[in-house]
């Protein structure tokens, strides 16, 4: 088993940072910015993350929209980490099956997104 790296990130100054570290805690690093980039290329700590994770790690997030502004940007990452054989936890989000149902299977998600309990 690989490590757990997880991400945070505001978007302004004025937020906090604090629960999404404590829902993070049990992660063996974590990441964390505060950026309102509209794509992931302006997120330089999370670029850092996703190139940092390898073989059998497992990337987690508190909330799809702390990670993705877009399906288009979801895809590009979740492409990322399946060809790292890195898979994806949402903290709050359901199974695989849940975030097909909830339109997200526009894009291919196989094994990538489970949730905390799997």
């Amino acid at each position: 088993m690989g490590m757990r790296v997880g991400y945070a990130r505001v978007s302004s100054s004025g937020q906090k940072l604090d629960l999404q570290m404590d829902r993070l805690a049990d992660c063996d690093r974590i990441y964390h910015e505060k950026a309102s980039a509209a794509s992931a290329k302006g997120r330089p700590e999370l670029q850092k993350a996703l190139d940092f994770v390898r073989d059998e790690d497992v990337f987690v997030v508190t909330k799809l929209d702390r990670l993705a502004r877009s399906v288009v940007d979801l895809a590009g990452i979740v492409q990322k980490l399946e060809a790292k054989n890195v898979d994806l936890v949402v903290l709050d989000q359901g199974s695989t099956r849940q975030l097909c149902m909830a339109g997200f299977s526009l894009i291919s998600l196989p094994r990538s997104v489970s949730s905390s309990g799997s």
